[in-house]
C-alpha cells in the first residue's frame, strides 16, 4: 500500500529542548494511525510539526516529514500556507476554540472553501495546472449541508445560521470535522478530537470518524490518550513516553500482545465495565 506521510527520524525541540527524540513512522493510504500516550508525551507536537504549527521556539532540528515528494520542515511558509486545509486538514482539540466566535459557521465554512482554489503539489513548489473556480455561497451550502448529513448533524440549516456559542460542544466539534474535510484533503490530522466531550459525545465523534474513513477512503492520524479511542479506530498505533517510541505496530497485535511494560500500563488503566449479576444472582 502506498505511503502517503512519512517521518523519519524525526526530533522536535522548543527552545534547544528535545521534546520528540528520534521518531519515525508511515502512514499509508487510506490507513488510520494512532497516536497514543499521556499528556506531555509530544503526540500533538509530531501532528503540528508536520502542519508547519509549532510556533514561537519550536522547530524540527533532526529527521525529515515526507508527503508528495517534499520535505515538510523544509518548505517556505507560504508553500505550506496553500498545502494547510487543501491536502492536510487538521482537527483540533476544542472546536469552539478553533471558530470565530462572532461570524456564522456558514461564513466560516464558505471561507474554509474558498481558502484554496487549487491542488498544489508541494514536491514541485507550484500549484498544479487544474485550476479550480470560486465555490458560489449556494454551492458551498449545498454542499455544507451534504457532510453535515454524513456527519449524522442535525438541523443543519441552523447549524449554517448559528454563532459558535449557540451551538453544544458536540455540534462544535463536528463543524471542524466538517471544515477540515470539505476540501477533501489527503490527510486528515485529529488532535485530540474527543478529550473535550463527554462520553457519548465521544462516541459520537468516534463513529464519524469511522464513517468518513468508509465513505472518503481518507488517510487519518488520531492522537489521543484513550486507548479506547484508538482501539476503535486504527490501523497501527504508535506510543509515545517522554518524546520516545515505545511501541510501533497493527493495533489487533498491540492490543493483545503488547511488547512494551509502557504499553502494558496504559492497556490496564482502560476502564471495563463488569456486567450486572441478574436478579437474585
Amino acid at each position: 500500500m502506498e505511503e502517503i506521510l512519512k517521518y523519519e527520524h524525526v526530533q522536535v525541540c522548543f527552545n534547544g529542548r528535545p521534546v520528540v527524540n528520534d521518531v519515525s513512522f508511515s502512514l499509508r493510504k487510506g490507513e488510520i494511525l494512532g497516536i497514543v500516550g499521556e499528556s506531555g508525551s509530544g503526540k500533538s507536537t509530531l501532528l503540528r510539526a508536520a502542519m508547519g504549527l509549532l510556533g514561537p521556539g519550536g522547530l524540527v532540528t533532526r529527521g525529515d516529514i515526507w508527503f508528495d515528494g517534499a520535505d515538510l520542515p523544509d518548505l517556505p511558509p507560504k508553500t505550506m500556507h496553500r498545502l494547510r486545509g487543501a491536502r492536510l486538514g487538521m482537527i483540533f482539540q476544542d472546536g469552539r476554540a478553533s471558530l470565530c466566535p462572532i461570524r456564522t459557521i456558514e461564513s466560516q465554512m464558505y471561507e474554509s472553501l474558498n481558502a484554496h482554489k487549487n491542488r498544489f503539489s508541494p514536491g514541485k513548489h507550484e500549484p498544479s495546472s487544474r485550476q479550480e473556480q470560486k465555490i458560489s455561497r449556494p454551492r458551498a451550502r449545498e454542499m455544507a449541508l451534504d457532510l453535515f448529513e454524513k456527519l449524522n448533524l442535525p438541523d443543519g440549516e441552523r447549524v449554517l445560521k448559528s454563532y459558535p456559542f449557540e451551538l453544544s460542544g458536540g455540534m462544535n466539534q463536528r463543524v471542524c470535522i466538517a471544515m477540515a474535510v470539505l476540501k477533501n484533503p489527503d490527510v486528515l490530522l485529529a488532535d485530540e478530537p474527543t478529550s473535550a466531550l463527554d462520553v457519548r459525545t465521544q462516541k459520537q465523534i468516534v463513529d464519524t470518524l469511522a464513517r468518513l474513513h468508509r465513505e472518503l477512503d481518507m488517510s487519518m492520524i488520531i492522537v489521543s490518550h484513550d486507548m479506547a479511542v484508538i482501539k476503535a479506530l486504527a490501523d497501527h498505533v504508535l506510543v509515545l513516553k517522554d518524546g520516545n517510541v515505545m511501541e510501533y505496530g497493527p493495533t489487533s497485535r498491540v492490543f493483545s500482545s503488547p511488547a512494551s511494560s509502557y504499553t502494558k500500563l496504559l492497556l490496564e488503566s482502560v476502564p471495563r465495565i463488569r456486567p450486572q449479576s441478574s436478579p437474585g444472582g
